[in-house]
């Protein structure tokens, strides 16, 4: 390549033919300000030097290619019609190299997401490329892989699998079965019919290719590193987890098992019962061998006597993963790739620290750590301020950082919107941000510690998934949080849960809560009750609360006497009796009422105490069927489901 530029432009000094070529040999692996730094002495070459030929059109295209890889479309573009018009000066009609110009050109369009631009420009690469006397067999193979890879884009699924079948025959035949080549062929179609949701199909697929790049290529080479991902990301969309058991791990003394929905899970149950201890357990059992977030200090995991923990994992896809909590180590007895997994603990802060190092992380994609410890913490200042973030990202010259911005702008205010706040921009030139409620200008400090923490805890899920090149709507992952709505209000409690189903879709959410309002609305497999029985702690399932009201949840899933002290039991129980009254109260008993209710205002019971729906039922109760409102602990499910019939068809 040096000799090349030395031929064309003889005038150019030995440190600039270094520097371009450099530039012109990196790929789509190598470091994204590698090719920044190199690309203006290509560009100053190209710019100066107005020669056609064949070699300076092959100089013109690497250059594109460039472009294209770090988002510089327009250029890109602009330099494939130059080589084009070299090649239709210099080249006879339908030289294969035309074909590989079209290709490259279709490949652009692709990443544009034009689509009919590119399908016609593949096409006639792959024609072209089969109409010569000595056919190419490698590019016609690679032609129809890329034809199939713009189809599964276009969610043409049985044209994109006809076509990845015609290259990978093609590489079978002039390859055989253990060629790297080959291997990208079946990875390709591991990943089509992942799309398609064929799980059994794509993993043996995944398997090949893994086996034949294990054999073939060295362990850190790109495209070996490629496949692992491209598995691990299929295993982590198909591995939901279905169920949990754990034995000996601390106060889980006795076999333990507790089952989960493909998205939501939310447990509660009384204080020291187990709920941060079961989600501890949960991420010991998820997290990989080795893993930097894994807690170290394995003895007080160990029920007090016993010589081991055990926890088993059992996915919604049928596998399995065992895992043992010795006293000094821990063992994945079955292992396969780990999910990805976040947890987080109930109290965490910010230190309103630079963030000018991880905001780099992120850019390049590289955060490999930070994902889980804090589970096993009982705090952590460790969380960064959301402005800090959008600042350093709005002054790098970084080409992934405005989109990545414009994620955690709109993911941030799709939480707080609903409440009157957003998060802005405080100057035209977006150097510095702000969260605003009416006309006032607040930093994060001035925001309530309900508002702050959640805050804070979306933005570190956003770092950790925009940081491994992901985004939010299409991370698959399992994120555990411990007290989730801890300090909100409670009309974000009961909206939080749907926006997280809303933000992030393809997460499974294991929460845990003590507050009724944040349990609203949801289906009974979403709802996991820690009860104790006999000394056992089990998880039980109930009738979900999609047709209940928040006083029924108030005393169905939560019990009011282990909720609340024994004054505000009190309180709440005149209140109750007052409220189901008939209708004409003496002077006394109004002012009574009116007194409870300035007292339970603003209390766990604020939505509660207003709730006349839920009064209507009582009444209802009362009326018809003899049932004083504290008997409605008392009833089956069976029973509520049927008054709660009966009421409705009253109505």
């Amino acid at each position: 390549l040096i000799s090349t530029i030395k031929i064309l432009y003889e005038n150019i000094d030995e440190m600039s033919i270094v520097e371009i070529t450099k530039a012109l040999k990196l790929t789509p692996y190598d470091n994204f300000n590698d090719k920044v730094k190199y690309i203006d002495r290509a560009e100053y070459f190209f710019e100066n030097y107005e020669e056609e030929n064949i070699d300076y059109a092959f100089l013109l295209k690497n250059l594109a290619e460039i472009y294209q890889d770090i988002g510089e479309y327009k250029k890109s573009e602009s330099l494939y019609f130059k080589v084009l018009k070299i090649f239709e000066k210099t080249l006879e009609k339908n030289h294969v190299y035309t074909a590989i110009v079209y290709n490259s050109l279709a490949s652009l369009y692709k990443s544009m997401g034009n689509y009919e631009k590119a399908e016609p420009l593949y096409f006639k690469a792959l024609k072209i490329n089969k109409s010569t006397l000595e056919e190419n067999y490698v590019y016609t193979a690679s032609y129809y892989n890329n034809i199939a890879g713009l189809y599964q884009l276009m969610e043409e699924y049985e044209k994109a699998e006809l076509f990845y079948f015609k290259g990978l025959k093609v590489f079978e035949e002039k390859l055989g079965r253990s060629h790297p080549s080959t291997a990208i062929s079946y990875n390709n179609l591991a990943v089509l019919y992942s799309f398609m949701g064929e799980s059994k199909k794509a993993e043996p697929l995944y398997l090949k290719a893994i086996d034949i790049y294990e054999k073939t290529l060295d362990l850190n080479h790109p495209d070996r590193q490629l496949i692992y991902t491209s598995f691990n990301n299929f295993l982590n969309k198909n591995f939901k987890l279905n169920t949990i058991k754990i034995e000996n791990f601390k106060q889980y003394s006795n076999p333990f098992e507790i089952n989960f929905s493909k998205q939501i899970n939310i447990i509660i149950g009384q204080n020291a019962i187990g709920k941060t201890t079961l989600l501890q357990a949960i991420t010991l059992g998820l997290l990989k061998e080795n893993s930097p977030d894994e807690e170290t200090s394995y003895t007080k995991y160990i029920t007090k006597g016993e010589k081991k923990a055990k926890i088993e994992i059992f996915y919604r896809n049928g596998r399995e993963q065992s895992v043992e909590v010795l006293k000094d180590k821990r063992e994945i007895v079955n292992s396969h790739y780990s999910p990805f997994v976040l947890a987080y603990c109930s109290n965490f802060f910010t230190d309103y620290r630079e963030s000018e190092y991880i905001v780099k992380q992120m850019l390049e994609e590289n955060i490999e750590e930070g994902f889980a410890h804090t589970i096993f913490l009982e705090h952590t200042n460790k969380f960064w301020n959301p402005i800090s973030i959008l600042r350093n990202l709005s002054i790098s010259d970084h080409k992934k950082a405005k989109e990545k911005k414009k994620i955690i702008i709109h993911t941030i205010n799709g939480f707080i919107q609903e409440d009157g706040y957003t998060l802005i921009a405080s100057n035209d030139k977006e150097t510095s941000y702000h969260f605003t409620k009416g006309e006032t200008a607040l930093d994060l400090s001035e925001l309530s510690e309900g508002y702050r923490s959640n805050i804070l805890l979306i933005t570190d899920m956003l770092i950790k998934i925009l940081g491994v090149s992901l985004t939010p709507g299409n991370r698959n992952a399992v994120v555990l949080i411990d007290e989730f709505d801890k300090h909100l209000h409670p009309r974000w409690q009961s909206n939080l849960i749907n926006q997280l189903k809303k933000s992030f879709p393809n997460i499974q959410f294991i929460l845990t809560t003590h507050n009724p309002m944040s349990i609203l609305d949801r289906e009974a497999d979403e709802i996991n009750v820690l009860r104790e029985i006999d000394g056992v702690i089990v998880a039980e399932k109930s009738i979900g609360t999609k047709n209940i009201d928040v006083g029924t949840v108030l005393l169905k899933y939560f019990g009011v006497e282990a909720l609340v002290g024994t004054e505000m039991q009190k309180n709440l129980k005149d209140l109750t009796k007052l409220k189901i009254k008939d209708d004409n109260l003496s002077k006394e008993e109004i002012k009574e009422l009116e007194r409870l209710e300035d007292i339970l205002d603003e209390t766990v019971a604020t939505n509660f105490i207003y709730n006349n729906a839920y009064f209507s039922f009582l009444k209802f109760m009362k009326r018809n069927k003899d049932i004083d409102f504290d008997e409605v602990d008392d009833l089956s499910d069976e029973e509520l489901d049927e008054l709660l019939s009966d009421f409705k068809d009253s109505l």
